[in-house]
């Protein structure tokens, strides 16, 4: 599967029978944690994860709703600590069909994931030390350490 794909995929799921995914111009992942079973649990998701955020550079109200959102991240009313979340927070609430949510992490950004895997997150095993966790998945996987070891021979 190539990147565009995934994309796709992601931008054009819908939430309901009438959602119209032709509307959306911001996908963001949501930051759910990875020991629930369901993003819909209690407590499962906190919010976007802002890092992993697509916008479609094609549509201008992709870049309306940013600037709306760089804007908002200077109101005093949000609280210091989340007011960049906060402020993107506030732009989706109005405009629900153009900003998407979703549960990505079985496909992108967790260990485990199968398309893009992501290596940023604390474990048991590894504490906050990402390259031994990188490591650790190179000699781990066939493939990957064939790969790690023809390139370290040069």
């Amino acid at each position: 599967r190539t990147f565009e794909f995934m994309v796709k995929v992601y931008m054009r799921q819908k939430r309901y029978a009438n959602d119209d995914a032709s509307k959306r111009v911001i996908f963001c992942p949501w930051d759910c944690e990875e020991e629930y079973k369901s993003a819909s649990e209690e407590g499962a998701c906190g919010g976007p994860l802002l890092s992993g955020c697509i916008f479609s550079a094609q549509q201008p109200l992709a870049l309306q709703l940013v600037r709306s959102w760089y804007s908002k991240r200077h109101d005093g009313s949000l609280p210091e600590p989340d007011r960049l979340l906060q402020a993107f927070e506030k732009v989706k609430d109005h405009h629900y069909d153009e900003i998407f949510y979703r549960d990505a992490q079985k496909d992108v950004g967790r260990p485990h994931s199968k398309f893009i895997k992501g290596f940023g997150t604390w474990s048991r095993e590894f504490g906050w030390n990402v390259h031994e966790r990188i490591h650790d998945f190179l000699a781990r996987d066939a493939r990957m350490s064939k790969i790690a070891r023809e390139a370290a021979r040069g």
